[in-house]
């Protein structure tokens, strides 16, 4: 018989290790690079046949399969060649899937700005609500927002005492649309849900955030393991991708962290933007392009950040915010760790 993953199990090689990502369990365990290499090499193989072509290593190769059994990521067939592997292509109906809109100070159009999200198929916002304010004027933000093609409402908005939790559960029993809320600058630190089905959490957090800068940070607990997001990773940027933002001042841009903006919603239009060349340009830096990052064996599950980037200078430095070194598998805070440029003035200097 011979053994082959399940096609919905990838393995991904990095620079000291690998991971198998099972897109369908949304999960994924560390192996060596040696088994990454047995499994590019020998998939649709017997075990004899791999075995004899590894003849030193049969213990060590009975030893992965065991694994790979037990975590269920392949199986034995007389038939391999029925189990095609995943297309990989990615591809949306949307122009534009998500968008992230800051508190309209100057703008103050919600409802253009939901027409035009509309014909762009755009199915998730965020709505980023920095200052001080009512549980009223959230509704009437909202309120742009009903009968659109909106799908999906995240907001954010700093804490408020008057605002309670019944407050917002009412208000998202009368917009739908609402997914998760989050409220930064909170004296206390929980998550509470809009919902008996704990399906729609509110995030109470006690970080202090007075602009667009709190994004970023890589960190596990924001991994994503599925197959969207693994196949749009293979070939394109899983931040930037079909995003847009609007501005407080209502300009249009790829990031709010970012200075480049591509024109204000009073002067141009939106659709002719987002489909513009220049404005899809970063859309195009996947994982594999950039540096460090395509060292990684967490890179097709990790949500890049081209705003905050290591060297300014260059479009495919490694972000800013990641706390890993994919050099010595380890996170900062984990013992041994040092940071990449000092592995790499390490290096430098043993080869010299």
């Amino acid at each position: 018989m011979k053994f082959k993953l399940f096609a919905n199990c990838i393995p991904v090689k990095g620079y000291c290790r690998s991971v198998i990502n099972d897109l369908q369990r949304n999960s994924y365990k560390y192996v060596p690079n040696s088994l990454y290499y047995l499994l590019k090499k020998h998939d649709g193989e017997s075990l004899d046949e791999i075995k004899i072509q590894n003849p030193n290593y049969e213990e060590i190769i009975d030893e992965y399969f065991e694994f790979l059994k037990l975590n269920e990521f392949g199986f034995f067939t007389f038939e391999p060649h029925n189990f095609p592997e995943l297309d990989l292509i990615f591809d949306l109906p949307s122009k534009i899937t998500n968008a992230v809109i800051s508190e309209q100070i100057h703008f103050q159009n919600y409802k253009q700005i939901c027409n035009e999200l509309n014909v762009l198929n755009c199915k998730a916002i965020q709505l980023r609500l920095f200052s001080s304010i009512s549980i009223k004027k959230i509704e009437t933000i909202l309120d742009a927002f009903k009968n659109s093609r909106i799908q999906y409402i995240e907001i954010i908005f700093q804490y408020q005492k008057d605002i309670i939790l019944d407050d917002l559960k009412k208000m998202a029993f009368e917009n739908q649309r609402i997914w998760v809320i989050r409220i930064h600058n909170s004296p206390f630190k929980k998550i509470e849900f809009l919902d008996k089905q704990k399906h729609h959490p509110v995030f109470y957090s006690t970080s202090i955030i007075t602009d667009h800068s709190f994004c970023g940070f890589i960190h596990p607990k924001n991994f994503v393991q599925n197959i969207p997001f693994f196949t749009e990773s293979l070939h394109l940027n899983t931040c930037l991708n079909r995003k847009v933002c609007i501005d407080e001042n209502g300009f249009i841009k790829n990031c709010l962290s970012m200075d480049k903006h591509y024109g204000n919603m009073n002067e141009v239009d939106l659709k002719e933007v987002v489909q513009s060349e220049e404005f899809q340009k970063l859309w195009h830096i996947k994982k594999d392009d950039i540096k460090v990052c395509k060292d990684c064996e967490f890179r097709h599950m990790c949500m890049d950040c081209r705003a905050f980037i290591k060297d300014p200078n260059d479009i495919y430095s490694q972000p800013a915010k990641c706390p890993y070194n994919p050099y010595i598998a380890k996170w900062k805070g984990e013992e041994g760790y040092i940071t990449v440029e000092e592995w790499q003035k390490q290096q430098k200097e043993s080869t010299t």
